[in-house]
């Protein structure tokens, strides 16, 4: 209806400037002021429109869940800011779950180490790009020099916390576990079964607030290395 209102008004003062040869100053005046009223008005609702479609472009991709040939291709576009930070393009791990991914790097001699983290948000994000034939370079490269604070009170870095102890589980035991959870209270656990019952390891908010802030890859490595060690005397770990 706006819209047609909008059309109707700009029309009505375009048909009135042509057919009224010698208008007076006040019908002038009044035009002038109805054609900046449409205008304005148009370009309100234009920008309406645009907000609407991004929402709803970001609510579709979050929707979005790749193939498996489709994190291949996202492994792929990680190899160029991984090669810059000195790790080994050719032989690092990458495992996803439906709530994100994690890439275990090291550079060739093994002397350095770091946890790539993304969550579904950011998967789904890639995925959209890659449906869109967008490269991913810039996106990817952001992510690889991402900073954190680690925090309990923020959930984007308790989420990645609990998707990186939900895949390092995999990788060390060659299972997924049970589940994550996560809250400032008691930070992050990872729970699993074994034999009938159950098992959980927790980041706690002192370890968390001992993990000084820095680059996601250091940030995320640390945590990493938590869970590894409590996996181990857990019994979790296989290998």
């Amino acid at each position: 209806m706006a819209e047609y209102l909008l059309i109707g008004l700009t029309l009505a003062v375009a048909i009135i400037g042509i057919l009224w040869d010698r208008p007076g100053r006040y019908v002038q005046i009044i035009l002038i002021l109805l054609a900046v009223a449409a205008s304005a008005a148009s370009i309100f609702k234009l920008r309406e429109d645009n907000d609407d479609k991004k929402f709803l472009q970001l609510a579709l991709t979050s929707t979005l869940v790749p193939t498996h040939s489709g994190y291949d291709h996202f492994y792929r576009d990680f190899d160029t800011p991984a090669k810059a930070q000195g790790f080994d393009v050719k032989n690092f791990t990458c495992h996803h779950s439906e709530d994100g991914l994690t890439c275990f790097f090291a550079s060739p001699d093994k002397s350095k180490h770091g946890t790539l983290v993304l969550n579904k948000a950011e998967v789904a994000e890639m995925y959209a790009n890659q449906i869109r034939s967008k490269s991913n370079s810039s996106f990817s490269e952001a992510l690889f020099k991402k900073q954190f604070t680690p925090s309990v009170s923020n959930e984007e870095f308790l989420d990645k916390a609990g998707i990186v102890g939900f895949l390092t589980f995999y990788n060390v035991s060659g299972r997924f576990p049970a589940n994550y959870y996560y809250d400032d209270s008691f930070g992050v656990k990872v729970i699993w079964d074994d034999a009938g019952s159950k098992k959980e390891v927790v980041i706690s908010p002192a370890d968390v607030s001992g993990i000084p802030a820095g680059s996601g890859l250091d940030v995320f490595r640390k945590i990493e290395e938590l869970y590894r060690e409590r996996f181990k005397v857990a019994g979790a770990a296989s290998n």
